[in-house]
């Protein structure tokens, strides 16, 4: 593995980069391997500098991740990506996390919905949960086992809003309607629900 560049990443890390790999080491860590532009990287200190630096290393960075706050697996792909570490070390350590349950993508969606049924719709919840990485058939399942709250929540606007029959004109019907489809909720549910609210 021949090194072609070696970059500085701060004060104390530099990220290597190879015709195969691009990795990032501490500075002593660069000068005791002897690591230099021009140099090869045998396999076997290669398979050293993986097994004994970068795999212990990431494994503690994604631990730190998940004791901050719950993330899904496409987040600690993400935030160790950044961190140079090499696809096949990442690999490693999602299947570690995956091995001891500290990455559940099901539960963290499940965990997702419970905080924000009662602020978000369908919609915005799926697009969150999308963003952060969670698959769309995980999402319907969890959005599915609970489809009746989201007329709850149209009425608790209301609610809120002050909605009555004076202020039922067009003008404000319209406003209200338009403030509830900006916040993803559906046009049909939102009128079947300023019914039963008028009601």
């Amino acid at each position: 593995m021949y090194v072609t560049d070696i970059v500085r990443l701060d004060k104390k890390k530099s990220k290597i980069v190879c015709d195969e790999a691009v990795f990032a080491l501490y500075l002593g860590e660069i000068r005791r391997l002897g690591i230099e532009v021009g140099t090869c990287i045998s396999e076997e200190l290669y398979s050293e500098i993986c097994d004994e630096i970068l795999y212990k290393r990431a494994r503690e960075r994604a631990l730190h991740l998940i004791e901050v706050m719950d993330r899904t697996e496409y987040q600690i792909r993400q935030k160790l990506s950044e961190g140079y570490y090499p696809v096949d070390i990442i690999e490693r350590v999602i299947a570690f996390l995956f091995k001891y349950g500290y990455i559940d993508d099901i539960q963290y969606a499940k965990k997702y919905m419970e905080y924000s049924i009662n602020s978000k719709s369908k919609r915005k919840i799926s697009d969150d949960l999308l963003r952060k990485g969670i698959k769309r058939e995980i999402i319907n399942t969890v959005l599915v086992s609970n489809e009746s709250y989201e007329k709850e929540q149209i009425i608790k606007i209301l609610e809120k809003k002050k909605y009555n029959e004076v202020s039922n004109n067009f003008k404000e019907k319209n406003r209200v309607i338009a403030y509830l489809l900006r916040h993803g909720y559906e046009y049909d549910l939102i009128l079947e629900s300023i019914n039963t609210y008028m009601k």
